[in-house]
């Protein structure tokens, strides 16, 4: 499993108790004193099968920088787009550079939630999508994508050019009937996704 913008931890927590002794967790938190606290989150919960990587995903590598808000504790709306918040320099890598270069031979399930930045972490990651078919979920916001100057829909166009099927997530934690992202329903624009691929 995969955690995009990992924060303190919750979630990679979870997916390492999930996945067990013989799964891995590759946790990206770019924000260093958030990765911090996840180090130490990690280490309170005695989790041994994370890999926690002080890097953002993107659509190339290199540096870039983030604006983190003075007014949230955590890095849950650091966003290269915010334009607002402190500014700080941080690393970013792409999915396929790291896949080829950590020789990741399996990869089942992508979990992002960084603030708009996914369509660039899809762009920088087509071959291991095309490669391991990966579940995803993401929430993704207008607000957000607009920032990095595109709408949601290129999100979905994307993805369905890589041959995945979109399902909105309800409230009650289940699943909508598949729809087709070249209409995407005005109530479903800001919204958390769940996408799987046509094998």
């Amino acid at each position: 499993m995969l955690d995009a913008g990992a924060n303190f931890g919750w979630y990679t927590t979870h997916f390492a108790r999930y996945v067990g002794e013989g799964g891995k967790v590759f946790a990206f938190e770019p924000i260093y004193s958030t990765f911090k606290e996840l180090e130490e989150n990690i280490k309170l919960n005695h989790i041994s099968n994370a890999a926690l990587i002080n890097q953002a995903l993107g659509d190339k590598k290199g540096e870039t920088s983030f604006f983190v808000s003075q007014e949230f504790r955590g890095s849950g709306g650091a966003s290269r787009y915010n334009y607002y918040g402190k500014r700080i320099p941080v690393t970013m890598t792409t999915l396929d550079d790291f896949a080829d270069e950590h020789h990741i031979k399996r990869l089942d399930f992508i979990k992002a939630d960084i603030e708009g930045g996914e369509f660039h972490m899809l762009l920088g990651g087509q071959k291991t999508l095309e490669r391991f078919h990966p579940r995803l979920v993401f929430e993704i916001q207008e607000w957000h994508t607009e920032r990095f100057g595109h709408k949601p829909k290129a999100v979905f166009d994307l993805l369905a050019g890589l041959g995945y099927r979109a399902f909105a997530m309800g409230s009650d934690g289940k699943l909508t009937e598949e729809f087709d992202p070249a209409v995407l329903p005005p109530e479903l624009m800001n919204h958390g996704f769940y996408f799987e691929a046509n094998r």
